[in-house]
This record gives C-alpha cells, structure tokens and sequence, in this order.
C-alpha cells in the first residue's frame, strides 16, 4: 500500500510539473517540428476489470532541436490522454501550428491518437521494419515453392520476387502491387495444377502474398519513398519505441495491472529512463 500510494504521489507530481513547465514553456520558446515514435503492448488486467488486458502505448518524441522525450500511456488509465500526449509533445517543443510525423506499424488508433492530442492532421508513415518482415516472408515461402517447381515461367516470378522489396523501399508502390498480384496468380495457378509439398508450398506463398497486399493496401497512404528519407537522415522505422516496450511495459508489468496503476507506472518509468526524476521536481513524499 505505500508503495502504491507513493507510486500514486511521484505520478501526480509529474504532471503537475509538467503542466507548469509547458505554460513557461509557451511564452518563451520557439515552435518546432517533432516525429513521434509509436508502439503498443498488452498488459494483464485485474479481474474486477472484466477485462483479459489492456493496452499501453509507449513513443519516443524527437524534435528539430535534437531534444527527446519519452512516454508511456493507458489511454483507459489516464484521466484525460489527449491532454497527457500533448503536455509530453509541448515539452519536446511542438506548438500549434509545427509539424508533426508519426511513424507506426499500421495500427490507426496510434497516429489518431496523436491527431486528437495536437487537433490537427499528422503526416503518418509505415515503419519499414514491419514492412520488411512481410516482404521476408513473402521471399522465403516463394524459395521453397521455386525450389520443387520445373517451370519455364519460374525464372520471371522469381526475378519479381527479388525486385519486391527494392520497389517498395523506392517508393514504387503500384509497381510493387502490381507485382504482388503477378506473384498471388502464380501461387494460385500452381495450387490447382499440383498436389503435396509443392501445393502444400504454393499454398503458404499465396497466404503470405494475401497477407503483404492487404497490409499495403490498407497503409498506402502512409507509404513513402523510404530510400530518400533515409538518404536525407530521417528515421525509417519505430526502432526507438519498440525498445521502449520492453523498457516501460514489458520489463515493469509481468503481473496483472488497473488501467490507472499501469498509466503510473508508465508516466514514472518513462520520466526516470528520461531522467527527469533528478531535476529536483517533486515534492518530498
């Protein structure tokens, strides 16, 4: 009980001061535009929540001016998330009116939560990382499948195959669908005309293909030409947030949580990674 309870008091501290800081921070800074990292886990949830789990939403935000603020968010947990999201987006150095980048893995309640906390739109990109696994399995079922098959058209798909993920990283999104298709009717034509391994492989190409057509199609808008944005410095993918799962959620909540004790301790957690907790912040217990 004094754990949680001075669990409960560092939170409360947190945003207090947080608020303070950020209205000082209006009348005397600059605006600049930030990219937010975003990634999610599920966390057990205590029985009388009637719930199995809940989610907790974990990002890096990265400013022009090379500042970095990290985060952790129930957004059933926190009294309100959107004003929590825009305090942390604030201290970073946005302002009404800066741009903002959210990269993600697809998921739209996570750049739509930052569209809510800044009441503007966002530029969202697909994070590469989670692209290019499903371009990897794609490759793979398709080395299997070429490797039972004695087809003359083999040679064609199979150099579609290894221009795939060069077209996607260019940017060259319909030719990479268009290819997409190619590869999901040659799966297709191969189930029909064989039986055993070789269906059994034509059968697992055709799935990942599904998988990696839907996936891109749903995210078209947030695709990118991934090769000029890594040539002109910017990040690519959600690296940043992804290690922030293990080191806000999965690290600290292995047992079962309420909304508003995992909301603490992902406020607490990001701010000592962050190093705020030293600033002389908060009040003595």
């Amino acid at each position: 009980m004094t754990i949680r309870n001075r669990l409960a008091t560092i939170a409360e501290d947190l945003a207090d001061s947080e608020l303070s800081v950020t209205t000082e921070a209006d009348q005397r800074s600059n605006p600049s535009d930030v990219t937010v990292f975003l990634d999610s886990a599920y966390v057990r949830s205590r029985p009388e929540y009637q719930r199995r789990n809940f989610e907790i939403i974990v990002g890096s935000i990265e400013s022009e001016r090379r500042e970095k603020r990290r985060f952790g968010l129930s957004v059933i947990g926190a009294n309100n998330p959107r004003a929590y999201l825009r305090r942390n987006l604030e201290t970073a150095g946005w302002r009404d009116g800066s741009a903002v980048t959210v990269l993600s893995d697809g998921d739209p309640a996570l750049p739509r939560l930052v569209r809510d906390a800044t009441g503007a739109d966002v530029r969202h990109i697909l994070d590469w990382w989670h692209i290019s696994i499903r371009i990897r399995h794609v490759e793979t079922t398709f080395q299997t499948l070429f490797s039972l098959l004695d087809d003359p058209v083999r040679l064609v798909v199979e150099t579609l195959v290894q221009n795939l993920r060069w077209r996607i990283w260019h940017g060259q999104t319909a030719r990479a669908l268009d290819a997409i298709e190619v590869l999901f009717r040659f799966g297709m034509r191969v189930r029909r005309q064989t039986v055993g391994r070789t269906n059994d492989a034509a059968f697992s190409a055709v799935a990942r293909t599904m998988e990696l057509q839907t996936y891109l199609e749903y995210n078209r808008a947030a695709l990118v030409d991934y090769d000029l944005r890594r040539r002109s410095g910017k990040a690519v993918s959600t690296s940043r947030a992804e290690g922030l799962v293990n080191d806000i959620a999965n690290a600290r909540m292995g047992m079962r949580w309420s909304p508003k004790g995992a909301h603490r301790v992902a406020t607490v957690r990001a701010a000592v990674l962050d190093g705020r907790l030293g600033k002389g912040q908060l009040r003595a217990a």
